[in-house]
């Protein structure tokens, strides 16, 4: 019994080891083996385990990872949000427990349904479940997509299978990767080979779709560039620090003058429209000049309904407005207002009263290029990307990475537009106030990049694209339907073991 119970608190151990060193398979470490290599270990840890135990290693499992992977959170809320270290730690433990409550329900449904040490069921319920809670977590509560497993695969083959089934179709095969490991050390040398042979196919299909060139050139190259300000987050928003900001920007802009297109980062402009005119009306007759299309982040507020909105204003050779409708909790707008504002008044807890944009949004134009556009946090759910870019032939992100500070979010967030421009085959500029200023082609690549956390400005070219990649075309629906068929036959293999 004692040695059983000694077993039991190793198991536990690794689950939760396994948990913190996923982590290091994202960005920045992009140590891609590891997202096949801790999975697999926690199937290890999940098999001839009961249901309990299996909520307990699951919830390890989750602890571990969240616990390291969005330790950002703490960064974002104590040093930017103000908020005291105490508030901060239990505001950020909070989530990472609320987190990881996914991994540790997958583990429980897994071990008291799924027979994770019965082999084959196991090679189709695991990876099925896996994928099936990290789909629900994108949405569930507005959603919190971050750290799913197939980012981890971004300089791997299997990143070729997110032109088909997103970023979530990586993570069914990184999952089933990881689950084929365990299969093959476990199982007979008959079977071994059929589930090398199985692993070939799986990851050569990948490679295949990475070079399947989905969509094409619309057009000629085009000059950009991109102006990061680098405004500390700190005086961002201060009255005293306004015209240096202003001036910064207007100095930067200078030096990106002469490209096709420029791009300002996320609420660049720290006043409405109205209150520095001035400062508009010089800046849009000076890119006028120059023929070029200029893209600026900045709020909004409509008056009629007493509003304020995110935006991305395009002026100069182009038109357009984008309102952000994707906003974030607690950062942009306080969900159940009536019952949380009172509350996070008396902790003193900095609150935004923004408004979302409407789901559907005419497309800005520059240099008569459509252009979608995506404000910081909306980059991070792929099927609200897929339906944002409609037929744009260039996407543009803008953010304000410094709420991250020189954590891992800063990392993460670039790596996950990487994703982005592979499941769309769009090349995705990222125009941020701090870093990762840089731009991606369509397959993924960061062709070019500028040092985070100074003023500076990157010049590259970019390729305008159509065409459209399965994922755009489809979307979710046969992802969906496949995790239902692998569950279906694994009840179906269970049953006749």
């Amino acid at each position: 019994m004692k040695a059983l119970k000694k077993l039991s608190y190793k198991l536990e151990l690794l689950s939760l080891l396994a948990g913190a060193l996923l982590t290091f398979s994202f960005a920045p470490f992009n140590q891609f083996w590891l997202g096949i290599l801790c999975p697999a270990l926690f199937l290890l840890c999940l098999q001839n385990a009961s249901p309990r135990q299996g909520l307990v290693r699951g919830l390890l499992f989750g602890a571990g990872l969240f616990g390291t992977g969005v330790s950002w959170v703490y960064v974002s809320i104590h040093t930017y949000g103000n908020a005291g270290v105490i508030l901060s730690l239990f505001i950020t433990a909070l989530l990472v427990v609320f987190l990881a409550l996914f991994p540790a329900l997958f583990g429980y449904l897994l071990t008291k349904y799924g027979k994770p040490a019965k082999f084959p069921g196991m090679l189709l319920t695991f990876p099925a479940l896996w994928v099936a809670f990290e789909w629900i977590r994108s949405w569930l509560f507005t959603g919190f997509p971050w750290l799913l497993l197939g980012y981890s695969q971004i300089g791997s083959p299997l990143s070729g299978y997110a032109t088909v089934f997103s970023v979530f179709g990586v993570s069914l095969a990184t999952a089933f990767t990881s689950g084929a490991l365990i299969a093959i050390w476990q199982n007979k040398k008959k079977v071994r080979i059929y589930l090398i042979l199985v692993l070939f196919a799986l990851w050569g299909t990948g490679m295949a779709l990475k070079l399947v060139e989905w969509s094409k050139p619309a057009g000629p190259s085009l000059s950009i560039a991109l102006v990061q300000g680098d405004t500390p987050q700190a005086t961002k928003w201060s009255q005293y620090y306004q015209d240096q900001i202003l001036n910064t920007y207007q100095k930067l802009n200078q030096e990106a003058l002469g490209s096709q297109l420029i791009f300002w980062p996320e609420a660049a402009i720290p006043a409405l429209p109205e209150q520095v005119p001035n400062f508009i009306k010089q800046l849009t007759q000076s890119v006028k000049q120059h023929n070029t299309a200029l893209m600026l982040g900045i709020p909004l507020y409509n008056y009629s309904t007493q509003q304020y909105y995110n935006a991305a204003v395009v002026i100069g050779n182009g038109q357009g407005v984008y309102l952000k409708r994707h906003l974030v909790p607690f950062g942009e707008y306080v969900p159940l207002l009536n019952v949380l504002g009172p509350l996070l008044d008396s902790l003193n807890i900095p609150m935004s009263g923004m408004a979302p944009g409407p789901d559907s949004q005419a497309l800005p134009m520059m240099q008569d290029i459509p252009v979608a556009v995506f404000i910081c946090y909306e980059s991070a759910f792929p099927e609200e990307f897929r339906d944002g870019m409609q037929n744009a032939q260039l996407i543009a992100t803008l953010s304000d990475d410094s709420w991250f500070g020189h954590s891992l979010g800063f990392y993460q967030h670039e790596e996950m537009d990487q994703m982005r421009a592979i499941e769309t085959g769009r090349y995705i500029v990222r125009a941020t106030n701090s870093g990762e200023t840089s731009v991606i082609n369509s397959h993924g690549k960061v062709m070019l990049k500028i040092p985070s956390f100074q003023a500076a400005v990157l010049k590259s070219s970019v390729v305008p694209m159509s065409g459209n990649t399965p994922w755009v075309i489809i979307g979710i629906w046969p992802l969906l339907g496949l995790i239902l068929l692998m569950l279906g036959l694994a009840v179906i293999l269970q049953r006749h073991n």
